[in-house]
């Protein structure tokens, strides 16, 4: 089952997701399109403060996530016989999210503490590919300042909803 989810707490367009079995199925959300090339995985695009949308922020965290669990863990059926150790062992992601606005943003890959590791990702034309395997991590920081501060456009201030999986 795949599910698409927009909104926030309290405001529309906080965060957009694509969860479950999705691959190659692209869901077009407004203001951002996402394409898991993954066979399960849950993909966040969300604005990283308070009060802002995808469609506005300076800032947005990108979180793609599959299947993880403890080194060693032992499951059989939905019982866990062995809750394993650290580290965590994660399936990486690969996915296409193309944002719908102006500007070229800045792609930080972060730690596993939300810490930017200096690696960049490319982005060509709004469209930034995530790859876990590459980079290692399921987060990624996606900085619109500089481009915001370079534009005279107007920013469309709306966080419109609406969605269409295809």
């Amino acid at each position: 089952s795949t599910r698409t989810i927009e909104g926030g707490y309290g405001r529309q367009g906080l965060s957009k997701q694509v969860a479950g079995f999705a691959e190659g199925k692209t869901a077009r959300l407004k203001r951002a399109s996402i394409t898991p090339h993954t066979r399960f995985a849950d993909i966040y695009v969300t604005a990283a403060r308070p009060g802002a949308c995808v469609a506005d922020a300076d800032t947005l965290l990108v979180t793609a996530i599959a299947r993880a669990r403890n080194s060693g863990a032992k499951v059989v059926g939905d019982t866990m016989l062995d809750n394993g150790q650290a580290p965590i062992v994660m399936e990486p992601v690969r996915t296409e999210i193309v944002l719908a606005r102006s500007g070229t943003p800045t792609v930080w890959v972060l730690d596993h503490d939300g810490v930017r590791t200096g690696e960049k990702v490319p982005v060509s034309n709004g469209v930034l590919m995530i790859d876990g395997a590459k980079y290692k991590t399921p987060y990624y920081e996606v900085d619109y300042a500089e481009a915001l501060s370079q534009t005279s456009q107007d920013v469309n201030r709306s966080c419109e909803t609406g969605l269409t999986i295809g």
